[in-house]
């Protein structure tokens, strides 16, 4: 049986229904694979690229056979990263006690059974102070910013006002 087998097969201890294939890239290209093969414990070029060809045949049957089910996959995927996001906004908005106002459910808090107008509905939103937790804080930084620039000064029991010459 060995006498049936190519000198090149029996030097090299391949079986008999091993073929040859030649591949001619670059000698960069060359290098690179041959640096990627010893780095990834391969004793040979030859075997480390056999087994990406092997990988890129089995993603290649599995992906590029059902592209539309990646696709899918992937706006399924996608779907659920929105809903895990806003699942995580309402657990730190609650976490937080902090309001948006753009909430249904923060707006429908201050409806009743009777019909109301707009502005109505904003004064009962304002006069329930549930907006202060998100106005206070900008507002109070945005007074310490200006005062830091000289446009604003503030004196204690008096309040904030504008710099002199400011208009």
């Amino acid at each position: 049986m060995s006498e049936d087998k190519p000198q090149y097969k029996q030097s090299m201890g391949l079986a008999a229904e091993t073929a040859l294939v030649h591949i001619m890239p670059s000698e960069e290209l060359a290098e690179t694979w041959k640096q990627e093969a010893k780095d990834n414990g391969f004793s040979s070029r030859s075997k480390y690229l056999f087994v990406l060809i092997e990988e890129a045949r089995r993603f290649r049957d599995h992906e590029l056979a059902n592209p539309s089910r990646a696709e899918h996959r992937i706006d399924e995927l996608q779907a659920e990263i929105e809903q895990l996001e806003q699942k995580l906004q309402k657990t730190q908005q609650a976490a937080s006690g902090s309001v948006t106002v753009d909430d249904p459910e923060f707006v429908k808090q201050f409806l009743t059974e009777n019909y109301q107008e707009l502005p109505a509905v904003v004064q009962r939103v304002v006069e329930s102070g549930a907006l202060n937790d998100l106005l206070r804080k900008p507002v109070e930084d945005q007074l310490y910013y200006l005062a830091t620039q000289g446009e604003v000064e503030y004196e204690r029991g008096w309040g904030w006002k504008l710099a002199e010459g400011e208009e």
